[in-house]
């Protein structure tokens, strides 16, 4: 879709301000157009507040990385130095991600991956337990959220981005003689755009005729005699920030009761990782995320000007900000295929 079909000058309304929302912001700011980023919270609430994101694409039972996830995860790492340049901090980090075998069956399979280095139980930092070995992907690393989210909504306001904070967006109407779709905050009069971009995470608000799932996960932040000398991949994930342990996983359902889940978690964490066992828990986070029930994320127009993009899973910070620079070169310069359809695999 070029300019032409909607304006010279387009104005854009992004509506959540996540990883997905920011990322399209950052990349739209480069275009010609007019780019508003609201949300009914503040920037970088919901499942994209989470302490650290993991960068991984080997994910799964099998190990296996996508063309998606590759993709996303080279993207990041050309953000990374996109942002430096200009002088921000990304607050991401390349540190390498180990993926834990936790049987003998699943290291066979695991010894046969593409594009990971496999390490057998001596080679493995005496950190970790790991009596069946476990592979490194040396391309991976992980996110500090804030950091990350903070930088790429700066740049993007110094390129003209508006930002609407504590905005409540309850409805979206079209007007028929316009064409433009108005849209409604809480309580506020409405703001009328030609291009309006759904990226509202886990808020049903406008997602009941997608057939989402909705699934929580939870963090907890651990006080350990023990740095990790590489982030861990899996069930269970986790990485060393700034003298916490901060120890991730639990897809369970949303309803589920928190603090039995948040014990389970550091006491699974502890097998990966022995110094766990009796570390002090010192913050804790739980969250819901959105996907299909193919694990895929979802960019559909719904109707001419009406995006959505979302349904990431736990694979938002690794795959966002990829989608949505595809998105952008598709919407105005047509240089990418189009991610409306993009195929990636499970």
């Amino acid at each position: 879709m070029s300019t032409s079909q909607v304006d010279k000058r387009p104005r854009v309304a992004i509506i959540g301000a996540g990883i997905a929302g920011c990322s399209l912001a950052y990349e739209l700011s480069k275009y010609p157009c007019e780019v508003t980023l609201i949300d009914a919270k503040e920037i970088g609430s919901g499942a994209s507040s989470v302490p650290v994101a993991l960068l991984n694409p080997h994910r799964g039972r099998t190990g296996r990385a996508s063309e998606l996830d590759k993709a996303g995860l080279a993207s990041m790492w050309a953000l990374k130095n996109e942002l430096e340049d200009l002088g921000f901090d990304s607050g991401l980090h390349q540190t390498g991600v180990l993926r834990i075998a936790s049987s003998a069956r699943q290291a066979k399979l695991w010894k046969k991956s593409e594009g990971v280095r496999w390490l057998e139980p001596p080679e493995i930092p005496s950190e970790y337990h790991a009596p069946f070995g476990s592979f490194l992907v040396e391309q991976g690393g992980y996110a500090e959220p804030r950091k990350l989210l903070t930088a790429l909504v700066t740049v993007a306001k110094q390129r003209g981005l508006r930002v609407l904070e504590q905005h409540h967006v309850e409805k979206i109407n079209k007007r028929q003689e316009t064409g433009e779709f108005e849209v409604f905050p809480f309580l506020l009069s409405p703001f009328s755009f030609p291009l309006v971009i759904l990226c509202p995470g886990s808020s049903k608000t406008f997602t009941a005729n997608l057939g989402l799932e909705y699934h929580a996960g939870d963090v907890v932040g651990l006080e350990a005699d023990v740095q990790l000398p590489y982030p861990i991949a899996g069930a269970i994930y986790g990485a060393s920030h700034e003298g916490i342990v901060y120890m991730g996983g639990n897809h369970r359902d949303e309803d589920d009761n928190d603090e039995y889940h948040l014990q389970q978690l550091q006491k699974s964490s502890s097998w990966f990782i022995p110094a766990l066992k009796n570390a002090k828990r010192i913050s804790s986070w739980s969250e819901v995320r959105a996907k299909q029930e193919n694990n895929e994320p979802l960019v559909k127009m719904l109707e001419p000007n009406l995006y959505f993009f979302g349904a990431l899973g736990g694979r938002g910070f690794l795959c966002a900000y990829y989608l949505a620079k595809m998105f952008a070169e598709n919407f105005f310069d047509g240089k990418t295929k189009n991610p409306l359809s993009f195929e990636g695999e499970g």
